[in-house]
C-alpha cells in the first residue's frame, strides 16, 4: 500500500522521460537479483538499449511498452527491441473504459 501511495503522490521535477538513468540507478542499489518491472511508452531522446541489457544480465527485467494509438501524432515511439528481449503485442484498449 505504501509504494502504490507513493507512486499516486508522486510529482516529477521534469516532463522528459530518462529510462537509462533510472536503469542505471536500479542496477547500482539494488545488490541482490530482483523482478524489475519497466512500465513505460519507452519514447526517449536517449538511447537505453546499453543499459537495458546490463540491467537484464544482472536482474530479471520486464519491460511493459504503454502505447496510446491517440499519441502516435505527439511523438514518435521506438519500434525496436534490443538484443535478448521479446517482443509482444496486447491490446487492452477494451478493459480499460
Amino acid at each position: 500500500m505504501h509504494i502504490i501511495r507513493e507512486l499516486i503522490d508522486f510529482y516529477p521535477e521534469d516532463k522528459q522521460t530518462d529510462i537509462e538513468q533510472a536503469l542505471e540507478y536500479m542496477t547500482n542499489s539494488i545488490k541482490k537479483r530482483c523482478t524489475c518491472f519497466v512500465i513505460s511508452d519507452f519514447i526517449d531522446e536517449h538511447d537505453f538499449a546499453h543499459a537495458l541489457a546490463i540491467a537484464n544480465r544482472k536482474h530479471d527485467v520486464v519491460a511493459l511498452r504503454v502505447y496510446d494509438p491517440q499519441g502516435k501524432s505527439i511523438a514518435s515511439g521506438r519500434d525496436d527491441v534490443p538484443e535478448g528481449c521479446r517482443n509482444r503485442r496486447t491490446d487492452v484498449g477494451g478493459y480499460f473504459r
